[in-house]
């Protein structure tokens, strides 16, 4: 589909360049690099999950488990 936008100089093609290189990078990060040594560099912070399952459970109107 890039190569078409190329070949018929359309508009937008470098957007479309961009979101395919953000998205084979999210799936080497997550899927990847958790196999290497370097464990998985894209896990939430704890601080980070804990405020916002606080926020959710809250929002839910269920009880948050211990």
């Amino acid at each position: 589909m890039i190569g078409i936008d190329i070949l018929l100089a359309q508009p937008g093609f470098i957007k479309k360049l961009i979101g395919l290189a953000a998205g084979h990078s999210y799936i080497i990060l997550k899927d990847i690099f958790p196999k290497s040594k370097m464990g998985d560099v894209l896990k939430t912070p704890n601080v980070l999950k804990r405020l916002t399952d606080r926020y959710w459970y809250e929002f839910a109107g269920i009880r948050m488990p211990a």
